[in-house]
This record gives structure tokens, sequence and C-alpha cells, in this order.
């Protein structure tokens, strides 16, 4: 182990090993997909109890960062920003609380994501999300509420924005925040007056994606989103803040 990498206090448990386990991952000492040594040698290596090392190797784990398969041994995951920000999706899912902060971070990144989507995405692509607007607003007129169907050009449309980004961190954080957002649905879709409100603002997104104008797809979504949190705001009797 690297002299840097050595214990540097008195008696080091769990959380650092765990941090010298992360530091060897950042190095590429210990590599994508590579096994990591067994406990007894990892032990000694930071200076630490068998005991810590597992408890270290739980929390990375937890964090997949590592990964246990059963008979084979601890490995480094791939580390995709999929994987890495999974935690995030599960901790804004466990604590409702954390949900008008989830859009507050969605009207930073997405009204963005739509701007650039606006000067990227393809005719073909366009067409088919006009297409899949124009037949849930005409079973919204003939007076079938299709929450489904509304669900379902939410889902497309912010999929076909975020794969234009190919970018796969910003893709992950994105897609880890409307994972979590599903949540709110029962404050922002699936209360009167709201669906038809919503789709006519998706409507209005895919017009400007259409138009391939950015600033007009930037404010569109800024509107939607924050039509959305003011909507689960005073569902919630939450002030604005």
């Amino acid at each position: 182990m690297n002299a840097s990498l050595r214990p540097l206090v008195a008696e080091p448990g769990p959380a650092d090993a765990a941090g010298w386990i992360r530091q060897l991952v950042v190095s590429g000492q210990f590599a994508r997909g590579q096994r990591l040594p067994p406990e007894r040698e990892l032990a000694t290596q930071f200076q630490v109890s068998r005991s810590s090392v597992r408890e270290a190797i739980r929390e990375l784990v937890a964090l997949n960062i590592l990964v246990t398969r059963r008979g084979a041994g601890t490995f480094v995951t791939d580390l995709s920003a999929a994987e890495l920000f999974a935690p995030l999706h599960f901790a804004l899912r466990v604590d409702p609380t954390s949900l008008l902060h989830l859009f507050e971070l969605r009207r930073v990144l997405e009204p963005v994501a739509a701007a650039v989507a606006a000067t990227r995405l393809d005719d073909e692509a366009v067409a088919d999300l006009e297409a899949l607007v124009a037949s849930v607003k005409r079973r919204f007129m003939s007076g079938v509420e299709d929450l489904e169907g509304l669900v379902q050009v939410d889902e497309r449309l912010h999929d076909e924005i975020i794969d234009t980004m190919h970018n796969p961190l910003i893709s992950a954080i994105i897609r880890s925040l409307r994972e979590a957002a599903h949540q709110s649905r029962e404050f922002t879709v699936f209360i009167p007056s709201v669906p038809e409100q919503t789709l006519d603002e998706l409507e209005s997104i895919v017009a400007a994606l259409a138009a391939h104008d950015p600033l007009r797809a930037e404010a569109t979504m800024l509107r939607h989103l924050s039509r959305l949190e003011d909507t689960a705001r005073k569902a919630m009797g939450v002030r604005g803040g």
C-alpha cells in the first residue's frame, strides 16, 4: 500500500478502511471489475481487524462501488454513473421530505436538457412524440381520462430528452431524480384538473422541440416543472420558499 494510504490514526476502524479502499479504487490500483484481495490481506494492509474490513466492504457494496459474489469474492463494480447514483434514488424515495428538494434540482437540470434536445432531437423522434401526444389528447377530448397514456407521454418525452445529452453522468442524475419523483404523482397527476394541464404542458414542450427552439424548450420545461412543484406544495400544505 502507498505510504499516503497507511493508517494515520491510533485505532483505525471500518470508516477508515472504507476510505482507503475508495482511494485505491479512485487511483486505479483497484480497477473496474477487479477482485479485491482476501479480507485477511486487507486487514493486514490497513492494520485493522477483519470485522472492520467486512463492515467497510458492506458500506461500499451499499454505495455500488463494490459487489460481493457468493463463492467468488468481492469485486469493484463497473462504476457506471447509473450504479453510483442508485443510492441517491433510494434516499429520495425513503425520505418524503426530500420531494420538494428534488423538484428544485429538476428545475436546475431539466430545462437545460430540454434546450439541448431542441438542437439535437431528430425529426423522426419528434414525430413519434407528436403522434403519442395527439393519441392521448384525442382520448382526453372524447371524455376518457387516459392517465396511463399521460404517464407514457411524460416518460417517453423525458427519455428522448435525456438520450440527446450523450452524457452518462447527467443522464444518471436526471433518471434517478425522475424515478424518485414517481411518488409525487399523487400530488401532480392523479388529482382533478391536473391531467389536462399536464398534457397541455407536455404538448407545448414537444412543439418547442419540433421547432428546434432551445430557448422556448427551456422555458416551457421550466414552466412545467415549476407548476408541478407548486401543485405538490399545495397538496402537501407546504408554502413556497
